[in-house]
Formats: structure tokens, C-alpha cells, sequence
């Protein structure tokens, strides 16, 4: 199923994915409200290319602790790096810091809510709740550890929308402003948002869906961005976003399979599909002016 999405992932220095469901007991059956999702996943996100996942999303808790505790132990197993939710205060306390290309990256993994649902008394470290000024502090904690790179998983924003709301537009302003973090990357929307540049940070508000069981009337959502950013170290030592690109991919069921709309695209005759998806996510993505400060999508072959 996420074999499309594999020659872009593989390629990049560093590969993080959003990780919205825990893994379930594979012996038990689960249906809506609560998600059923294999733990085998982990093995295929490894596969595909993933070095790291996000895992603080209003599902985090939907499985208990053990989900949570089921979820790492299966990413570990598989080698695949995590932030977001947490087995230990150790744990939970600690930035996640990866040295890509003798580079240290932070990243930090949180969600705007459980589902209504709150940790345990005591265990308040084992999901991250979105407070900007924790968001900050831990910024700041990474860089004290020696992480030259901050980014930020944020999972907000209305839930099957393509508009940002203004709850998304409140924390990105705060976290951004603070100086300490040099990209959030945005999901829970399920559908593709504008990309804008605020306060010299490129946040990308909502990624849509790379492979999803949500609906295929539900056309939207079966959208997504597979987004790359390149940085390089500036002169005063900091390290700075020098190139940022979308890549539009659909994912269609029937089987689930994730369609590259730049390197996948036909010689002659694309589907109406493939073109109604690729320049609605192109025009959603540059609605907001991001083109004028750099941001491409790029081109279908």
C-alpha cells in the first residue's frame, strides 16, 4: 500500500512520518470510534523509507497505555525513530534528537487534543498536549542538548477542511515568533492546507492524507503532500531552509495505493482524476502567497 510513496521517502537524508493511530492488539477487532490499525504497520513504514514518526494525534490514548506502550515497543522493534507519546517520564521529557549528516535534528511531536480524553493522573508525559509555551520550552530544551534543527510536529485544525483555522493560526504565530523552532509540519485536517511562511518559518498547516479508510466520495481526502525541505547552514551558524517543495500524491483504494502525481504522472492522457487532484492540491497549497517566498510544487513529469 505505500510502495508509491517509497522513492521519495527512500531518497531523502531524513523522513518523518505522521503516525495518527496507535497500533492495536492484533487479536482484537476494533471498530469506529475506535481505530483498528496493525502493528505491522511499523515494518512498512520502516520499508517505505521512514526514519521517524509523530505520534501525539487525537488517537493517541484511544488504545490506553498499553496501546501507547504496544505502538513505541512495535516502532522500536522495526527501527523506527518517535516523538509524541511516551512509556516513562524519562522518556516523555526528553527530545527526540537524530544526527542526519552530522546535523542534529529535534524533533517534537504534540496534539491539540485525546479525543476528550486526558493521561493518567501522574502520567501526564505519556501524550503531548499542545500548549504553545511547552512547545517552546522544549525547543528550547533541544537546543541546549546540541540541536541545531527544531521541527515541529503540530497535530490541529478542523478536521476534513482545507481552511486554517484560527486556532492553527494562533499557535503556529507563538511557536514561530519564539525563534526556537525551524518548521512545523501540520495534520489532523485529513485534506491538504495552505503552506505560509510565518515569521521567516515555513509552516505546512495540513498534509492531508498519504493512505487513509476514510471515504472516496469524500474527494479531499484522498489528497495529500509529500513535502521537502532543504536546509543549509547560514553564516552566523544557524541552519536555514534553503529550498521548500510539495509533491501532490493521491491515494486510491481498491487496493489502497498511493499515486505519485509528479513522478508517476502518464506520458499522455492522465486520468481526470489525477489532474483534478493535482491542480487542486497545487492551487490550495499556493493560496496564501507561499510561491512569493520560495515554495514550488513541482511539476508533474
Amino acid at each position: 500500500m505505500l510502495a508509491g510513496a517509497k522513492p521519495r521517502i527512500s531518497a531523502s537524508d531524513f523522513a518523518i512520518c505522521h503516525l495518527e493511530t496507535p497500533f492495536s492488539d492484533p487479536a482484537v477487532v476494533t471498530e469506529f470510534p475506535h481505530l483498528y490499525v496493525r502493528p505491522e504497520l511499523a515494518q512498512a513504514v520502516k520499508a517505505t523509507g521512514f526514519d521517524q514518526c509523530s505520534t501525539a494525534s487525537n488517537w493517541s490514548l484511544d488504545k490506553g497505555t498499553e496501546g501507547v506502550a504496544r505502538t513505541l515497543d512495535a516502532l522500536d522493534a522495526a527501527g523506527v525513530g518517535h516523538s509524541g507519546t511516551a512509556r516513562s517520564e524519562v522518556e516523555g521529557d526528553t527530545p527526540k534528537i537524530t544526527l542526519v549528516k552530522g546535523v542534529a535534528v529535534a524533533h517534537l511531536s504534540y496534539s491539540w487534543d485525546f479525543n476528550g480524553a486526558r493521561p493518567p493522573a501522574g502520567r501526564e508525559w505519556e501524550a503531548n498536549l499542545i500548549e504553545s509555551d511547552r512547545v517552546i520550552a522544549q525547543a528550547k530544551k533541544a537546543r541546549t542538548l546540541g540541536a541545531k534543527i527544531v521541527v515541529a510536529s503540530l497535530h490541529m485544525g478542523d478536521p476534513d477542511s482545507h481552511e486554517i483555522s484560527q486556532y492553527q493560526r494562533s499557535v503556529a504565530q507563538a511557536v514561530t515568533k519564539s525563534g526556537q523552532v525551524d518548521l512545523i509540519m501540520g495534520h489532523n485536517s485529513h485534506q491538504v492546507q495552505p503552506v505560509e511562511m510565518i515569521n521567516g518559518v515555513w509552516v505546512v498547516f495540513g498534509h492531508g492524507n498519504l493512505i487513509s479508510g476514510q471515504f472516496d466520495d469524500w474527494v479531499r481526502n484522498r489528497e495529500g503532500i509529500i513535502s521537502r525541505f532543504e536546509f543549509a547552514q547560514r553564516m552566523d551558524g544557524r541552519y536555514a531552509v534553503v529550498a521548500a517543495t510539495a509533491f501532490p500524491i493521491l491515494d486510491t483504494s481498491s487496493p489502497h495505493t498511493i499515486n505519485d502525481l509528479v513522478a508517476a504522472w502518464p506520458k499522455k492522457d492522465p486520468a481526470p482524476r489525477w489532474v483534478q487532484a493535482y491542480d487542486r492540491t497545487k492551487e490550495t497549497v499556493l493560496a496564501n502567497g507561499a510561491a512569493a517566498h520560495g515554495f514550488t510544487v513541482a511539476e508533474h513529469r
